[in-house]
């Protein structure tokens, strides 16, 4: 088995020994999804990670009102790092968006489904009062 595309929450790939790293996908569709609160992986180097990528489809998603814990079922988990932003969206909320986001990604690219293809079109460079979107495919 191989890897074939990939949806990725709350992450980036800049080191400050490094700093950025073009990322070699050789094709692969990749999403990378931040949430605007999130001060544990700021959303801007999940933003330059995505630039960095070196090519489509890619997209970058920004979700408005959750944090680093938006794919979590918790705000705050116990052990984890502490999150200084707390959610303006329910978590349950910030977890179906998440999840839809990541399915219509990978059912355009990966499964090639021509509704979801279409779908993404639409969201070349696209912003409103709760999500922002880049995709390039």
């Amino acid at each position: 088995p191989e890897l074939v595309g990939g949806v990725f929450y709350g992450t980036n790939l800049l080191t400050k020994e490094a700093g950025s790293l073009t990322i070699q996908n050789s094709g692969i569709p990749i999403a990378l999804i931040a949430g605007e609160l999130d001060t544990i992986v700021l959303p801007e180097f999940t933003q330059r990670t995505y630039d960095n990528i070196a090519d489509s489809p890619k997209a970058f998603i920004q979700i408005k009102g959750i944090n680093h814990y938006g794919i979590t079922d918790v705000s705050q988990p116990k052990d984890g790092p502490e999150e200084e932003n707390k959610p303006q969206l329910k978590q349950t909320e910030s977890v179906k968006m998440i999840a839809e986001w990541s399915a219509l990604f990978l059912q355009a690219y990966v499964l090639k489904q021509q509704a979801s293809l279409d779908c993404l079109s639409q969201y070349q460079n696209f912003s409103n009062e709760q999500m922002s979107v880049i995709c390039e495919g």
